[in-house]
């Protein structure tokens, strides 16, 4: 809880939940896009943002539950646990897409002339 009068603070509080939130939904995008061939980006993007929009969607019901039958403290663990879990699924694709020719410098073509 901030006090109304403490505008900084409060400007802070809201810039940091939209930091905090917009970055990682973003990041899953740049790594979608990163991953896949160029002639699939949209779709990769548009299937990610669904996939995203209806995980947040569903989301709410068991929070809710472990918050009333368990308390904060249990939705606080819980999102620690699920954290780890997707942390967990998602290392293999670590070094997915690196290759010694993705390492490779892209070549300079002139531009054409006007």
């Amino acid at each position: 809880f901030v006090p109304v009068a403490w505008r900084y603070v409060n400007w802070l509080a809201v810039f940091s939940i939209g930091f905090f939130i917009y970055g990682p939904q973003m990041l899953v995008g740049l790594a979608g896009a990163e991953i896949v061939h160029k002639s699939a980006v949209s779709t990769t993007i548009g299937l990610l943002g669904w996939i995203a929009y209806l995980g947040a969607s569903i989301a709410g019901f068991p929070l809710t539950k472990i918050v009333t039958n368990y308390g904060w403290g249990a939705y606080v663990v819980s999102l620690l646990g699920f954290a780890s879990v997707a942390i967990l699924l998602l290392l293999p694709m670590w070094r997915l897409g690196v290759t010694e020719e993705s390492k490779k410098p892209l070549p300079v073509t002139p531009a054409l002339p006007e």
